[in-house]
């Protein structure tokens, strides 16, 4: 894949895309208003060539953010959380959170896992918008292709 951010930045895109769909909350970054782009880039606090992708926007204090660089995210009542991609080992879901939700499509919550074994559960939007970031987290880190 080229170093060039913004063609990775598309091609984050593509796989979103690709394996899942927009929903009323998750769509590529460019998408959304100025006002939510402009909120999101403030709080993830965006390094020097580091071009957005894919937002996942459930509310002001709840949203997720695959960048070119890192997976950035906000939970209620938490500090904004950054994993570099290339520190992210895996992304899956919990087998009880499968069992929980009771359908694929139900899913929401999806399982980082960092390369030093450290677990972080990030809140999406379900069904085919979850799938779409589920796999671009997985290309963004190299796990897929």
């Amino acid at each position: 894949m080229s170093d060039d951010p913004k063609f990775v930045a598309e091609r984050l895109v593509w796989r979103f895309k690709k394996s899942g769909a927009e929903g009323v909350a998750s769509k590529p970054y460019a998408y959304f208003p100025d006002q939510v782009r402009d909120a999101v880039r403030l709080d993830a606090g965006l390094l020097e060539n580091e071009v957005p992708a894919v937002l996942c926007y459930l509310s002001g204090t709840k949203w997720a953010l695959l960048t070119t660089e890192r997976l950035v995210w906000r939970a209620d009542g938490a500090h904004v959380m950054a994993v570099d991609l290339s520190r992210i080992k895996d992304a899956t879901v919990e087998a009880g959170s499968l069992l929980s939700a009771g359908s694929k499509r139900l899913m929401n919550a999806l399982t980082i896992v960092e390369t030093d074994g450290t677990r972080h559960q990030i809140e999406l939007e379900p069904g085919m918008p979850f799938s779409g970031f589920w796999n671009a987290v997985k290309a963004a880190s190299g796990g897929d292709s």
